[in-house]
């Protein structure tokens, strides 16, 4: 069995992972504009974003398979900090690019894949460290860890970019990552224990399962929806001729660090059901009002996403992984996040081309109908029909 855990949820080391994570995240998120750099600064088109888009996620969801795989058998320390040392080291090579090719999907297919091992290795130490009642709550601090820096590295890249090209921002994202690898070092990783290993599932029959099947139903949409709006708003508002394009990481940041911090305890209390339910219908209502870009605004519609998503993605996860084994919770937490990547990436690959050939507005259009296609799959699914049980007194 795991060493001892009390109630308490900040232990030191999840605190810890939570630090090395937010390093990590702000290395991450510089490159949130790199759809901006590939619209301003390479003179791309809608389409050519969408492939480096698509690359980037396929790469992820390689690196979160294979390491949701292996972190259940090495352990999770070993692979977080190999994906910030792989994310250093493809950052700081954007020093060497000078024009569109080759070597853009090369390192943004490096970045995936370091993603997809920090991730799968660090949202695992979360679930092994967090007290079971808490889960959600755990859930929803990591990922703060990430959506603490959504606004603040896109901000200082447009800075620095500014101030002294996106050489230096770039660089910067890869000193970040870096510190990630050094803060690893203060993680002590619990002892999963060696007497349940006969309740080891294999990987496929985890992703197999019925229910992680209608769990990857909703979250590949919803993956497509998040990936559309983050990626494809941005050549969308240079088309508008907005040029503050960071208001809009400003404005999801805020209000999904809210959820996040004020509501966070609350989730598991209401149930995560409930929740789930509740804010999939808000997302699909901001995924279809980025069709009006220009009169919702960037910050409005950053902090309405924001909403969403900060309400729903812990809840859902917290209910995909409940109940599981402890050896499988690596496996589990890997596949929920490969199919949200594997949405992204179909997402942005198909509708970059849609929206090369017949603009955004249809784009926004057909992903927001989706998205309420997605929500109807959740309520008519088990997970969602538990929503609108009444709860035990």
């Amino acid at each position: 069995m795991m060493g001892s855990r009390t109630d308490r949820l900040l232990s030191r080391d999840l605190v810890a992972v939570l630090v090395a994570q937010t390093f990590f995240g702000y290395s991450f998120s510089s490159f949130l504009l790199f759809p901006k750099y590939l619209a301003v600064e390479l003179g791309t088109n809608a389409a050519q974003i969408g492939q480096v888009a698509t690359v980037n996620r396929l790469s992820t969801m390689v690196g979160l398979l294979v390491s949701g795989v292996m972190v259940d058998r090495l352990g999770r320390r070993p692979f977080l900090m190999g994906g910030a040392a792989l994310m250093a080291l493809a950052s700081l090579s954007f020093f060497w690019v000078h024009e569109f090719g080759a070597l853009i999907f090369f390192l943004r297919s490096l970045q995936g894949l370091a993603f997809g091992m920090a991730f799968a290795a660090g949202s695992a130490l979360v679930v092994d460290l967090a007290p079971p009642q808490k889960l959600a709550q755990a859930i929803g601090y990591f990922g703060v860890t990430m959506l603490s820096t959504n606004a603040l590295a896109p901000l200082s890249v447009e800075v620095l970019a500014d101030f002294s090209g996106w050489r230096l921002a770039f660089t910067v994202a890869g000193l970040g990552a870096f510190v990630c690898v050094l803060a690893s070092f203060l993680i002590r990783e619990p002892s999963r224990g060696g007497g349940e290993s006969a309740q080891v599932s294999r990987f496929l029959d985890v992703a197999l399962d019925p229910k992680q099947l209608r769990c990857a139903a909703v979250i590949s949409i919803v993956g497509a929806a998040f990936a559309t709006v983050f990626v494809l708003h941005q050549p969308f508002a240079v088309e508008l001729g907005m040029d503050q394009l960071s208001l809009f990481f400003v404005g999801y940041t805020v209000a999904a660090l809210l959820v996040r911090l004020g509501a966070g305890p609350f989730v598991d209390r209401i149930g995560r059901s409930r929740v789930a339910v509740g804010s999939l219908f808000i997302y699909a209502v901001a995924v279809a009002l980025t069709t009006d870009l220009a009169n919702v605004g960037l910050v409005r519609l950053g902090a309405l996403l924001g909403l969403a998503h900060g309400f729903f993605y812990p809840s859902f996860n917290a209910l995909v992984v409940e109940g599981a084994s402890q050896h499988d919770r690596g496996k589990i937490m890997a596949v929920f996040q490969a199919w949200f990547t594997a949405g992204g990436a179909l997402g942005t690959f198909f509708l970059g081309s849609l929206a090369y050939s017949r603009g955004y507005p249809v784009v926004f259009m057909t992903v927001g109908f989706a998205t309420f296609l997605a929500f109807g799959i959740l309520v008519l699914s088990p997970e969602g029909r538990s929503a609108f049980r009444r709860r035990a007194s």
